[in-house]
Protein backbone atom coordinates (compact mmCIF):
# COMPACT_ATOMS: atom_id res chain seq x y z
CA UNK A 1 0.00 0.00 0.00
CA UNK A 2 3.20 2.18 0.98
CA UNK A 3 4.22 2.34 -3.03
CA UNK A 4 0.60 2.53 -4.12
CA UNK A 5 -0.10 6.25 -1.86
CA UNK A 6 3.86 7.39 -3.23
CA UNK A 7 2.77 6.71 -6.74
CA UNK A 8 -0.37 8.59 -6.17
CA UNK A 9 1.19 11.74 -4.44
CA UNK A 10 3.92 11.63 -7.33
CA UNK A 11 1.02 11.53 -10.19
CA UNK A 12 -0.42 14.38 -8.62
CA UNK A 13 2.75 16.36 -8.28
CA UNK A 14 3.06 15.88 -11.95
CA UNK A 15 -0.33 16.89 -12.30
CA UNK A 16 0.15 19.81 -10.40
CA UNK A 17 3.37 20.81 -13.00
CA UNK A 18 1.35 20.21 -16.28
CA UNK A 19 -1.76 22.27 -14.86
CA UNK A 20 0.43 25.17 -13.86
CA UNK A 21 2.84 24.65 -17.26
CA UNK A 22 -0.49 24.50 -19.81
CA UNK A 23 -2.56 27.46 -18.11
CA UNK A 24 0.67 29.49 -18.41
CA UNK A 25 0.95 28.54 -22.18
CA UNK A 26 -2.54 28.69 -22.96
CA UNK A 27 -2.51 32.49 -21.33
CA UNK A 28 0.96 33.31 -23.37
CA UNK A 29 -1.03 32.23 -26.49
CA UNK A 30 -3.59 34.09 -25.58
CA UNK A 31 -1.50 37.45 -25.14
CA UNK A 32 0.00 36.71 -28.70
CA UNK A 33 -2.62 36.43 -30.17
CA UNK A 34 -4.01 40.06 -28.96
CA UNK A 35 -0.89 41.59 -29.31
CA UNK A 36 -1.55 40.33 -33.58
CA UNK A 37 -4.87 41.88 -32.93
CA UNK A 38 -3.77 45.16 -31.91
CA UNK A 39 -1.29 45.35 -34.68
CA UNK A 40 2.36 44.32 -32.67
CA UNK A 41 4.98 42.31 -34.54
CA UNK A 42 4.95 38.74 -32.96
CA UNK A 43 8.05 37.08 -31.39
CA UNK A 44 9.25 33.75 -32.43
CA UNK A 45 7.45 31.37 -30.12
CA UNK A 46 10.16 30.23 -27.40
CA UNK A 47 9.88 26.33 -28.14
CA UNK A 48 9.22 25.29 -31.71
CA UNK A 49 6.30 22.34 -30.97
CA UNK A 50 4.31 22.60 -34.19
CA UNK A 51 2.80 18.98 -34.66
CA UNK A 52 0.38 17.58 -32.05
CA UNK A 53 2.72 14.43 -32.23
CA UNK A 54 5.75 17.08 -30.88
CA UNK A 55 3.15 18.29 -27.69
CA UNK A 56 1.55 14.70 -26.57
CA UNK A 57 5.69 13.27 -26.64
CA UNK A 58 6.77 16.48 -24.76
CA UNK A 59 3.89 16.22 -22.55
CA UNK A 60 4.04 12.27 -21.92
CA UNK A 61 7.86 12.70 -21.50
CA UNK A 62 7.29 15.50 -18.70
CA UNK A 63 4.48 13.32 -17.06
CA UNK A 64 6.82 10.67 -16.80
CA UNK A 65 9.87 12.16 -15.88
CA UNK A 66 8.06 14.61 -13.35
CA UNK A 67 6.06 11.42 -11.80
CA UNK A 68 9.74 9.34 -11.61
CA UNK A 69 11.56 12.28 -9.82
CA UNK A 70 9.04 12.74 -7.30
CA UNK A 71 7.95 8.71 -7.00
CA UNK A 72 11.79 8.88 -5.80
CA UNK A 73 11.65 11.21 -3.47
CA UNK A 74 8.80 10.16 -1.78
CA UNK A 75 10.36 6.47 -1.61
CA UNK A 76 13.42 8.07 0.23
CA UNK A 77 11.35 9.74 2.48
CA UNK A 78 8.67 7.68 2.92
CA UNK A 79 5.82 9.06 4.62
CA UNK A 80 2.90 7.14 5.82
CA UNK A 81 0.12 6.13 3.58
CA UNK A 82 -1.96 8.15 5.52
CA UNK A 83 0.26 11.51 4.91
CA UNK A 84 0.63 10.99 1.25
CA UNK A 85 -2.84 10.32 0.79
CA UNK A 86 -4.12 13.41 2.38
CA UNK A 87 -1.27 15.59 0.79
CA UNK A 88 -2.38 14.33 -2.52
CA UNK A 89 -5.71 14.79 -1.89
CA UNK A 90 -5.01 18.88 -1.07
CA UNK A 91 -2.52 19.32 -3.46
CA UNK A 92 -5.01 17.94 -6.42
CA UNK A 93 -8.11 20.54 -4.58
CA UNK A 94 -5.47 23.06 -4.68
CA UNK A 95 -4.41 22.96 -8.41
CA UNK A 96 -8.10 22.39 -9.48
CA UNK A 97 -8.97 25.65 -7.43
CA UNK A 98 -5.68 27.26 -9.62
CA UNK A 99 -7.52 25.89 -12.83
CA UNK A 100 -10.89 28.01 -11.92
CA UNK A 101 -9.28 30.96 -11.59
CA UNK A 102 -6.46 30.43 -14.58
CA UNK A 103 -9.32 29.42 -16.89
CA UNK A 104 -11.79 32.27 -15.81
CA UNK A 105 -8.96 34.91 -16.62
CA UNK A 106 -8.28 33.03 -19.99
CA UNK A 107 -12.22 33.47 -20.72
CA UNK A 108 -12.45 36.72 -19.91
CA UNK A 109 -9.49 37.92 -22.07
CA UNK A 110 -10.82 35.85 -24.62
CA UNK A 111 -13.73 37.58 -25.23
CA UNK A 112 -12.12 40.61 -26.84
CA UNK A 113 -10.61 38.89 -28.65
CA UNK A 114 -13.56 36.83 -30.23
CA UNK A 115 -15.32 40.41 -30.14
CA UNK A 116 -12.88 41.74 -32.56
CA UNK A 117 -13.22 38.78 -35.18
CA UNK A 118 -17.03 39.44 -34.79
CA UNK A 119 -16.99 42.97 -36.23
CA UNK A 120 -15.30 42.22 -39.29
Amino acid sequence: MQHLAEFLAAISIAHAFHAFGETTNVRTKLQRATDAMNGKALKPYPINIDTRAKALGLGMGILIVITAIAYGILTLIAPSVTSLVWAAVVLILLVEIYNLVALDKYHISIQSVIDHLSKK
